[in-house]
């Protein structure tokens, strides 16, 4: 019986390390709540197509805050998950 409790505890100690790697990234749950309410990927795509690679960290920073994103934090995640989605 004993085993069986070590076994349990274990496994418990353990399911936290495994929710976070499935995990969905701040950013992208962000994106979700606020952004494709009016905006699907398709379109943050196209907004970013018109920007210079380079630019386009500056352009997000710009334009986050004057569409639901104001916290600096915020932007931060959501400025690294649209780079990467939007390659």
């Amino acid at each position: 019986m004993w085993k069986h409790s070590i076994a349990v505890v274990v496994f418990a100690a353990a399911m936290p390390a495994c929710a976070a790697d499935g995990a969905v990234p701040e950013g992208e749950t962000i994106v979700t709540k606020r952004c494709t309410a009016c905006h699907d990927m398709a379109r943050l795509k196209k907004i970013a197509a018109r920007t210079p690679e380079a630019d386009r960290a500056a352009r997000w920073e710009k334009f986050l805050p004057t569409h639901n994103v104001g916290d600096a934090g915020q932007r931060k995640v959501v400025i690294e998950y649209l780079l990467t989605a939007t390659k």
